[in-house]
């Protein structure tokens, strides 16, 4: 589990399993110690401190220094790439901040660089900016993992041919396309990753296809659907695979001619590798090459769809057993989390479901046999579908129920703290009003009440106020 600090590093809880030390590192020690430290930066200015509170003073700023060299060194250490960390502006206040008041300890320095102003404002200027930073009124720029960078990948190239072994095989781009152009293409389907406009422009012009339908039907298509023109159908999914992140969905548009069957992948995906396990697969092996290979990529979806739903049904499971008055915001968290997970892995498993029916219709231009029998194929899958639109839903529901127990219950025992507070304001009230009426001071009163009767009059009030309270139920 990896916790991420405000202060923009990593710390490893496998490695670091000390409570204290992700307390001491953490954004609200952080910022506790800058309003501490800019309360003792401006405290010689405010009050006549004698030599020794001086002294005290200045060894806890020196704490506080320690501390932040501690932070930036973690920040350094556990950042994934070095010089975004150090070409950071904040960290280059940070470090300014720790290394220039090291410079007072060099032999040779004067009392007089020691409290100069600037160093004095250094140091102001650091309290500041770390309090700013705690209270989250600073918007800074954060140095990103490695993994979030928006480097494009480069395009890539993995066929497939239809024979016995169906091993896929990479390729070069150029190697492609001159493979391509050639009159007998070898390979049976080819998968192009990170292609750009240009890529598909080339491509569409070898095929003989309007490059601006392609690059609609992959660049901006958002949900699955099927098109098809004179020239060629389009088959638009979206392809789930797992990362470190958690679920990562792919676009994949299918395109098939009469002389080709390419797809197109926004990404470097698994997919070929994983048909050319289900390829030796007998159930559809007397299909057509395209209906038997789009019959395999349709049953690895769904598989993924049915591994990453019992996944979010793991974690309902899990969900359910913490006792419901030990929430906290980190329950909430995942659990809204979840909710918006599974609702957009609801909406692609209806989506896909439209897409196994329009599918049907595709196929019906088949043979008599080789459709009845992708007929019943497809059958299969829709119902498959079907059945995981319907999980989607229940869990999304228990989720929602779940929610809905535990803020109640956060209502509930807010409730019973709102109901002990009232109780003591009435009780506080009795004592309040008669003190009010005879004054505070029975001595010399025209009152003709004693301390003891007065007292006496209370107790029993509140005694009596409590009775009502419990009999109305208010304190049971």
């Amino acid at each position: 589990m990896i916790y991420m600090f405000k202060n923009e590093f990593l710390v490893n809880s496998i490695l670091f399993k000390n409570k204290i030390f992700t307390l001491l590192l953490g954004e609200p020690f952080l910022g506790f110690l800058a309003i501490l430290a800019s309360a003792l930066t401006l405290a010689p200015f405010v009050f006549n401190l004698n030599s020794h509170t001086a002294v005290i003073l200045e060894d806890l700023q020196w704490f506080i220094i320690l501390i932040f060299a501690i932070e930036y060194i973690v920040g350094f250490f556990s950042a994934p790439s070095k010089p975004q960390f150090l070409k950071n502006p904040w960290r280059i206040v940070d470090l300014a901040t720790v290394v220039i008041p090291l410079i007072s300890l060099i032999p040779g320095i004067t009392s007089m660089l020691k409290s100069a102003p600037l160093l004095r404002l250094i140091r102001i200027v650091r309290v500041l900016t770390l309090g700013l930073r705690a209270s989250g009124l600073v918007v800074k720029s954060s140095v990103k993992p490695e993994e979030e960078s928006e480097i494009r990948e480069p395009v890539s190239v993995l066929c497939l041919r239809d024979d016995k072994n169906f091993l896929p095989e990479n390729m070069t781009w150029d190697t492609f396309v001159k493979s391509l152009k050639t009159k007998n293409f070898p390979f049976s389907w080819v998968n192009i990753a990170n292609p750009t406009t240009d890529h598909i422009s080339e491509l569409s012009k070898i095929l003989n296809l309007d490059p601006y339908a392609v690059e609609t039907h992959f660049f901006k298509a958002g949900y699955p659907h099927i098109e098809k023109t004179d020239k060629m159908v389009t088959i638009f999914f979206w392809y789930p695979q797992f990362n470190s992140k958690g679920i990562k969905r792919s676009a994949v548009s299918f395109l098939i001619t009469e002389n080709a069957f390419i797809s197109l992948s926004n990404s470097n995906i698994d997919l070929i590798d994983e048909v050319s396990k289900k390829a030796k697969n007998k159930a559809a092996e007397k299909q057509p090459f395209v209906n038997r290979f789009i019959y395999y990529v349709l049953q690895i979806i769904v598989d993924r769809y049915e591994q990453i739903i019992g996944r979010f049904e793991n974690d309902l499971r899990a969900l359910e057993e913490i006792p419901v008055k030990e929430s906290s915001s980190q329950f909430f968290e995942t659990t809204f989390r979840i909710k918006k997970e599974l609702s957009g892995i609801q909406a692609d498993v209806w989506r896909l479901k439209e897409l196994t029916s329009d599918l049907l219709n595709l196929f019906s231009d088949s043979s008599e046999q080789s459709s009845n029998t992708m007929q019943s194929l497809i059958d299969d899958i829709k119902d498959d579908t079907e059945f995981l639109y319907d999980t989607a839903v229940n869990i999304k529901e228990g989720i929602l129920s779940l929610i809905e127990l535990h803020l109640n219950v956060v209502s509930f025992e807010m409730n019973k703290v709102m109901k002990v507070l009232a109780v003591v304001s009435v009780l506080g009230l009795i004592p309040g009003v008669i003190g009010g009426i005879l004054g505070m001071n029975l001595l010399d009163n025209p009152w003709p009440f004693k301390l003891t009767q007065v007292t006496f009059i209370i107790f029993y009030g509140m005694i009596l106020c409590l009775y009502i309270f419990f009999v109305k139920g208010w304190i049971r």
